[in-house]
This record gives C-alpha cells, structure tokens and sequence, in this order.
C-alpha cells in the first residue's frame, strides 16, 4: 500500500503470455469481478 492509499503489484508474466485476467477479494468478503468480465489486460 502506497502513502497515498492506493496499492500497487509487480507481476512477472511467463515467457509468450499474451494476457492477464484478474478479480480482487477485499476485506468485505467480496469480489470485484468487473461485472463478471473479470479485468482483462494485453501483455507482451
């Protein structure tokens, strides 16, 4: 957690990944799952 209140993460990805697909859990027991989308970004 940043001074500033927000959070942020590294995340190695594999060789020849070419998405990462995440939902988070908070302290509330529960998910933001992006309306059931999931939050989808393109890597590589």
């Amino acid at each position: 957690k940043q001074a500033n209140g927000t959070w942020t993460a590294s995340i190695t990805m594999p060789a020849g990944a070419t998405a990462f697909n995440s939902a988070y859990y908070n302290q509330s027991s529960t998910w933001d799952s992006n309306g059931g989308s999931n939050y989808n970004l393109t890597v590589g």
